[in-house]
């Protein structure tokens, strides 16, 4: 999580930051948007206190007409000729006189003083580099020797080869302020009061008041913001069109009420354990594998420490867990000794393509393959919580490697061949070795072929969930292959954390079920709603002890870096709060809204961000100018008006529910 600040009166708040602070604001406060105080505002304002035709309902204006229409467009991703013809039937339709507008273009014009300010920054094709500040001027990149432009010979105007978008992000926090009702909830996290031993927000973390008590200057105005960062991937034009991809940086802020350069592959794969790691290559499945690493998060008095016989063959384990490493240590102990690590704005954005050449130790001692810009932040190595492990992820593929392996998916199941001639080399568990004549035996943990179809009928048939809790699994579940494939993130949430605490009870053997049981369970304690102080620590005390369950049953190449993740889910717990406020669900769920606003495939993303202005103009004049009171619809049978409440269900995953009739 990282923290930035806020000047609503520049003057009145500049004493309240710590001199540490000064030298951030310089390089990420932009201009003010002098066009929102032009004549264009004077015109919306003009334009929102007049009726639209004589005797209309108060409130009802020109300005209001173009923002509800606006916002249409957007939620519908309708073409601006669908806008013309509807601006043309309200004009018509509407009593004459009347100030509806003409056009797209027309509401476009009227409404573009609330919009905020956006800017277009060139990108080498390469992606090495970006055409600012310094370098806005070059014509060819500086580390490829790239043209920047097309080729157009002279005629017309000069095309970029690649462009990014840049939506600056203090005038937009500054819209937040404006408003009293968001104003307040801006202010929420430094004024609510959880009860002791209890964390309903990041506030209520470790990390959240480390930081606070080291810069108590920046605590004192609790209308500075805390940031949080994330990044992800996706293909604007579905996953049958071409190659495209598009990566948005969101960051969003933490003051709200409730309502990262590791290479995360290869043995040093996990950000915590680092090169304290215990993970091993497998010579015949040919990957890393996570087995036996977590005995020695265990009390030093645990029998597990001792057991020889269900681990790996004859070792004890008499080590310490690593130790959490401070910002300090990983920067100046670790980082800073690299030799041939740079930053992006050194080698450009391809010169971390080849580590293992260029960086010293890089897979052997380390992972790093840059130094990221991050650490030039006055506060990074103050942060106790600097990145965070994805809930929503690792939960997922847990899942994924549980249920492949159980139903024996071919070629996603965990237990092969391969993983069987490891075997000899490292448990002694002869009942699973490949036989002479190059049978494999039955493993326990394998549902038979009734037991599949018994599992997946009752999948198919028998669960029931409220209407919008989750997605329809009989269109998921192929009885033909004993598989379940295309389930969305959320499903495998819902099924890990609520049918297969008890789904395996009269399928598998005790112990195997009691193993599942248990892995599941964790997963719904830590991502409660409310995280109890005590309860996180009981969760970090016996997920050494579950993880090692299933490593008594399971193959090592089960256990790949994952598995290993969810070791330390509990450590980010007790220092960010929540999981809610730091897994990608609802990163995932925005960007499914953003590939929603592609209009214009041949401009995917300019294509994206213009809609993305318009549906700002739109809220901006919900906000400032009110929504007049218009009589309420009478509810029709199949009407979606209202939702349900649980108390176990997150606020995100609340679904509308449908009129009985």
């Amino acid at each position: 999580m990282g923290e930035g600040t806020l000047h609503t009166e520049e003057e009145p708040y500049q004493e309240n930051y710590p001199n540490v602070m000064e030298g951030v604001l310089e390089d990420v406060m932009e201009a003010p948007n002098e066009e929102q105080y032009g004549d264009g505002v004077f015109q919306a304002f003009e334009a929102a206190n007049e009726p639209l035709y004589e005797g209309c309902v108060e409130g009802i204006s020109q300005l209001y007409l173009a923002s509800r229409l606006m916002k249409v467009k957007t939620d519908h991703n309708l073409p601006e000729s669908c806008l013309d013809e509807i601006s043309q039937t309200f004009r018509d339709v509407l009593p004459q006189p009347n100030k509806a507008p003409e056009s797209y273009y027309e509401m476009k014009k009227l409404t573009k003083a609330l919009g905020l300010p956006v800017l277009k920054i060139d990108v080498c094709e390469d992606n090495c580099m970006l055409f600012w500040k310094e370098d806005k001027d070059l014509v060819v990149c500086r580390f490829c020797g790239k043209d920047r432009y097309h080729q157009n010979h002279g005629k017309g105007k000069k095309r970029p080869k690649q462009r990014m978008f840049y939506m600056p992000i203090t005038e937009r926090l500054k819209r937040l302020y404006q408003l009293e009702e968001t104003a307040a909830q801006m202010r929420w996290h430094a004024e609510h009061e959880s009860p002791e031993g209890e964390m309903h927000h990041p506030s209520d973390g470790a990390a959240w008041k480390h930081f606070n008590k080291v810069y108590p200057d920046f605590t004192e105005e609790s209308r500075n913001i805390y940031l949080g960062l994330a990044t992800d991937g996706f293909n604007p034009v579905g996953m049958s069109g071409e190659a495209h991809s598009v990566w948005p940086v969101i960051v969003t802020p933490y003051n709200l009420p409730p309502g990262m350069c590791w290479m995360t592959h290869g043995r040093l794969a996990c950000p915590y354990c680092l090169d304290d790691t215990k993970s091993f290559w497998l010579k015949h499945r040919r990957k890393h594998s996570w087995f036996d690493c977590h005995r020695m998060f265990l009390p030093k008095e645990h029998p597990y420490r001792r057991n020889v016989q269900a681990f790996r063959r004859g070792k004890i384990i008499s080590d310490d867990p690593p130790p959490w490493l401070t910002g300090e240590e990983i920067r100046y102990e670790r980082i800073n000794n690299i030799v041939g690590l740079k930053k992006t704005v050194e080698c450009g954005g391809n010169g971390h393509e080849k580590p293992g050449s260029n960086i010293e130790g890089y897979g052997k001692d380390h992972n790093w393959v840059k130094k990221s810009i991050f650490w030039e932040l006055p506060y990074w190595e103050n942060l106790l919580l600097r990145h965070n492990v994805d809930f929503m992820h690792v939960e997922k593929n847990f899942f994924d490697n549980l249920i492949n392996t159980v139903l024996n998916v071919p070629g996603k199941t965990k237990d092969n061949a391969k993983s069987r001639m490891d075997l000899p080399d490292l448990c002694r568990r002869q009942e699973l070795h490949i036989k002479d004549d190059g049978k494999m035996p039955v493993p326990i943990f394998r549902l038979s072929k009734e037991e599949k179809k018994e599992f997946l009928r009752w999948l198919k048939e028998d669960i029931k969930f409220p209407d919008g809790y989750a997605s329809k699994f009989s269109r998921c579940i192929d009885e033909t292959n004993s598989k379940l494939s295309g389930l969305k993130s959320h499903d495998c949430h819902v099924i890990m954390q609520r049918l297969l605490p008890f789904a395996f009870k009269e399928l598998l053997p005790k112990n195997v079920h009691i193993a599942i049981s248990e892995i599941a369970l964790f997963f719904r304690d830590i991502s409660s709603k409310v995280l109890k102080e005590e309860d996180v620590a009981i969760l970090k005390e016996n997920i050494a002890v579950k993880l090692c369950n299933l490593e008594k049953i399971f193959p090592p190449s089960f256990f790949d870096v994952m598995e290993h993740l969810v070791m330390h889910l509990p450590d980010e717990a007790a220092l960010g709060g929540p999981v809610q406020y730091r897994w990608m669900y609802l990163f995932e769920r925005y960007m499914y809204h953003l590939k929603k606003k592609v209009r214009n495939k041949a401009h995917i993303t300019g294509s994206i961000i213009s809609q993305c202005l318009t549906e700002e103009i739109s809220r901006a004049s919900a906000h400032h100018f009110g929504n007049p009171e218009v009589p309420a619809t009478i509810l029709q049978p199949g009407d979606i008006r209202f939702t349900y409440h649980d108390p176990d269900v997150p606020n995100m995953f609340y679904h509308e529910g449908r009129v009985s009739g």
